[in-house]
């Protein structure tokens, strides 16, 4: 009996200590590694410094010449009769080269190299996109974290009451709806926490895949405290930071210039390139050599209509500007003073909120206790302190969004104190 017993509690505890238990097994996080594994691992990057490196192959290839043309053609000749036959036999070797003479190479090579540019400024683009919604999705998990925290203590609190709630009733102190009351209550935090438990699971499932991890959501912990960010950096300077390095902005300057480069290129086409021909030719008895140079004369405009839609571009990419420019500011505007109304928010629940739903809370409660006050003031009390503490830590979450947001219109990071 005693080595089934010890077998057992051998099993048990190889059980607990195996490295796939996800109780010892957690892996803890703080945003700052969860930046670099989205820096290191996240596959949208890795395709779009794979489009870089298209953008330069491609460059190579457009300053480079057409290939030549080289050709040879071998004939065999046998006439006459079968009493007297006559036989030969030639070759000829013939290579062409064309030669561009209208700059051409030059300009595409220039529109190529912007194509490099655009490219580096797309992956801007996707690299901050990302890291924002990294950093908001880090801290909606720390949110629902809190949120569990929060709803837990409430319950436990609720289930202390219940037990002397209980006790009254088996005494003839408390009636059948108070306990029923508490009961419901009860019940409303217990779904409240299997909503928050499932959407927990659900943005770390996300997180896992952002970051290309083979973790299970239960692996997963965090051990960075609930921050909330204050910008320091002025106003003034933000907004003028968004139109100087706005990668969307950037996309459209670079394409504009890609524009010009295409009109230009367009125009050139009415350029003639020269053709280099040169060639050998043997036969029996002869040996013929031969050089040409050629001009294919463009005798007729034909390229009208891509020059209009160069410049139909150049004007679309500019109006472009001037909308995606307007919109950025505007959103810019909005995400400032979510920010600043949110901090300031926050501030007040700090110095007057929290404590006070303490206090109405606690002494609520303790009124209970002694018969002062009835199961509706009571009810009505944890409600409202429940209800202050969840909106401070949504506030902390909708302060910190604003901040990402504006981080990923900016292009950078910007400079912010993190609160405790």
């Amino acid at each position: 009996m005693k080595n089934k017993r010890f077998i057992w509690l051998l099993t048990v505890s190889m059980l607990i200590l195996s490295p796939g238990n996800s109780l010892l097994a957690q892996e803890k996080y703080s945003l700052e590694k969860i930046v670099d594994l989205y820096k290191q691992n996240n596959i949208a990057l890795k395709i779009n410094k794979m489009e870089i490196d298209n953008a330069v192959s491609r460059k190579k290839i457009a300053g480079a010449w057409e290939n030549p043309s080289i050709r040879y053609i071998q004939e065999g000749i046998n006439i006459g009769t079968q009493d007297n036959p006559i036989k030969g036999r030639e070759f000829q070797l013939a290579m062409e080269q064309k030669i561009p003479l209208s700059g051409r190479l030059g300009l595409q090579s220039k529109h190529a190299e912007q194509g490099i540019h655009i490219a580096s400024e797309e992956y801007r683009q996707v690299f901050w996109s990302g890291l924002s919604y990294i950093k908001t999705l880090f801290y909606e998990i720390q949110f629902l974290n809190n949120t569990q925290d929060i709803l837990e203590k409430m319950r436990q609190k609720i289930e202390e009451l219940n037990t002397i709630i209980i006790e009254n009733y088996e005494r003839g102190e408390a009636s059948g709806i108070d306990t029923a009351r508490i009961t419901m209550i009860l019940k409303d935090i217990d779904l409240e926490k299997y909503s928050v438990d499932t959407s927990l699971d659900l943005k770390k499932r996300e997180l896992i895949t952002l970051l290309d991890l083979s973790n299970e959501p239960t692996q997963i912990s965090f051990m960075e405290p609930y921050y909330h960010y204050v910008i320091i950096e002025e106003k003034s300077d933000l907004s003028q930071s968004l139109v100087e390095n706005n990668p969307q902005i950037q996309i459209l300057i670079n394409s504009q210039k890609r524009e010009e480069i295409q009109l230009s290129l367009e125009k050139r086409k009415n350029f003639p390139d020269l053709t280099a021909a040169g060639g050998y030719k043997k036969e029996d008895l002869y040996d013929t050599y031969a050089f040409s140079l050629s001009l294919n004369i463009p005798l007729f405009n034909q390229h009208g209509g891509e020059i209009q839609v160069a410049k139909n571009n150049m004007r679309m990419n500019e109006l472009q500007q001037r909308l995606i420019t307007k919109e950025l500011l505007e959103a810019f505007e909005r995400e400032h003073a979510k920010h600043l109304k949110s901090k300031e928010l926050i501030q007040l629940f700090k110095a007057q909120y929290l404590s006070q739903a303490d206090k109405l809370e606690n002494s609520t409660v303790a009124a209970y206790k002694g018969g002062e006050v009835n199961m509706l003031v009571l009810v009505d009390a944890l409600q409202s302190a429940l209800k202050t503490r969840l909106e401070f830590i949504d506030l902390i979450l909708q302060n910190n969004v604003a901040v990402f947001n504006i981080e990923k219109m900016i292009g950078r990071e910007i400079d912010s104190e993190k609160i405790q």
